[in-house]
């Protein structure tokens, strides 16, 4: 009987006061193996190919298995299932339930893209980073505000298997978009090309720095860089793939233990760079060189 008392109080306590209470982890996995072809024909007038994304659904249960979360906080949207509406709303109701030092995890495995920036809020470029739902494009834009809105005190972790996913989020100070040739004149898109390359030299010689100032805190890893397209087909994305790879090795010898995302980060640069392919890794938000410390997707 005073057990279960104990237990109710502890219950009504982890309400209001989560510091009392074990944080946890929320994952988005999204696998878009299958878009409404003729919409995007019409509205946008873009096309995508089939073979790139035959390895989704390999994918997602590739990341489940890295990520061994309960399934009760995982949300897999994929498919028709997985709109531009259904993806938005899914980040906000993870949003309304987080709690501080809660972690996050938004998962995309399918196509990406670079749009124009329709609302010129690119201060360095002409280019939006959007995912391809099923329906229309996610654009980062709207990552960006649900980010600010809902995921300021929360740990949080982006994995883009996609093209053109080299900053598909958006910072306060820097915004890293992929810019067009004619306009590298721009004298503030070189100061921040040289952001993007600074970051990117610090993995390249795994010493990294101080992470860029933001409202929150993330942990990024992008498949590709703005400009670049990515390898995907029926084993799945490169960027999955050399996760899943990585991390079976280390929990088969007794190493996962002692992963940090940087040592992650270091590994899956150079396994993906055995395809020519540039592993993005970037530390955003006051405190993520600590967080780049720990247990990769670990709370």
């Amino acid at each position: 009987m005073m057990k279960n008392q104990f237990n109710l109080l502890l219950a009504l306590l982890c309400v209001p006061f989560s510091s009392y209470c074990t944080p946890k982890t929320y994952a988005l996995l999204i696998g878009m193996n299958k878009i409404n072809v003729q919409r995007y024909a019409t509205q946008y007038g873009r096309s995508y190919n089939n073979a790139a994304v035959a390895g989704v659904q390999k994918d997602l249960g590739d990341i489940q298995a890295i990520l061994r979360l309960p399934p009760g906080d995982v949300k897999v949207l994929k498919g028709e299932d997985a709109t531009h509406e259904d993806i938005l709303a899914a980040m906000e109701r993870i949003g309304g339930i987080v709690k501080p030092g809660d972690m996050f995890i938004f998962y995309y495995s399918g196509h990406g893209d670079t749009i124009p920036d329709i609302n010129h809020d690119e201060r360095n470029s002409k280019y939006d980073q959007v995912l391809v739902a099923y329906d229309q494009f996610v654009v980062d834009d709207e990552i960006d505000v649900i980010m600010r809105k809902y995921f300021t005190k929360t740990i949080n972790c982006f994995m883009m298997d996609c093209c053109h996913s080299g900053t598909t989020y958006k910072f306060n100070s820097l915004f890293l978009d992929f810019k067009p040739v004619k306009d590298k004149e721009n004298k503030n898109f070189q100061s921040f090309a040289k952001s993007v390359n600074k970051q990117q030299q610090e993995l390249a010689n795994c010493t990294f720095g101080k992470p860029i100032p933001e409202s929150y805190s993330l942990i990024y890893f992008g498949a590709t860089a703005d400009e670049d397209l990515a390898i995907g087909n029926e084993a799945g994305g490169l960027l999955t793939r050399s996760l899943l790879y990585i991390f079976n090795v280390a929990l088969s010898t007794g190493q996962w233990e002692q992963y940090n995302y940087r040592k992650l980060a270091c590994e899956v640069r150079d396994l993906m760079a055995g395809d020519r392919q540039a592993l993005q890794y970037h530390e955003i938000g006051t405190g993520t060189d600590q967080l780049a410390l720990r247990k990769p997707f670990n709370n």
